[in-house]
């Protein structure tokens, strides 16, 4: 946690030096523990991801990546406490504010935006009803998710606890810069 944030590195690096292992997600998540001094064994358990497997999932990505980013700020995780869904909220708005050509799009890979956060939706829908440029994509399928991920311009990670979410990952993969908050 932030707070903790001068100390804990020192805790976490003499912890990584007495493990037998550690298991992560993905590739990526191993090379960036590796960047970070990291020296015990990282065994990927899931499948490795490559930009290629995730730009093969939309059709002519080529021109994609080159074409002019839409002016869009993305948010595509679970609106659940850890994801830090009202504190996107909020930057959201004044995000807006100060950049009137710009939309905000919350979307999902599932089916429906949902949460387990009490008042999350109400809010969000209010919002959305008072701000046209602030959107809520629902109902996507793949193909129109991974459409949507590759054309826009930012995408954004309020996220407490993963620092490399696959969803960053996949819009890396596009060319899509991140806004990270630190909170």
């Amino acid at each position: 946690t932030f707070g903790m944030r001068k100390w804990m590195r020192h805790y976490e690096l003499g912890l990584a030096e007495r493990l037998s292992g550690m298991f992560v997600g993905s590739t990526l998540h191993r090379d960036l523990l590796r960047q970070d001094g990291y020296t015990c064994p990282i065994h990927v358990v899931s499948m490795p991801v490559s930009a290629d497997e995730i730009r093969s999932k939309v059709p002519n990505w080529e021109e994609k990546i080159k074409e002019q980013k839409k002016n869009v700020v993305m948010f595509s995780s679970r609106l659940d406490k850890e994801k830090n869904p009202f504190f996107m909220l909020e930057v959201a708005k004044k995000f807006l504010h100060l950049n009137p050509d710009f939309e905000w799009h919350v979307t999902t890979s599932g089916k429906t935006l949902r949460s387990m956060l009490p008042g999350v939706m109400d809010a969000f829908r209010s919002y959305a009803k008072k701000e046209p440029r602030f959107k809520l994509l629902e109902g996507l399928s793949k193909e129109e998710y991974y459409e949507e991920l590759a054309s826009n311009m930012i995408i954004f990670n309020s996220s407490l606890q993963d620092w490399v979410s696959f969803t960053i990952v996949e819009g890396t993969a596009f060319g899509i810069e991140i806004g990270r908050a630190h909170v």
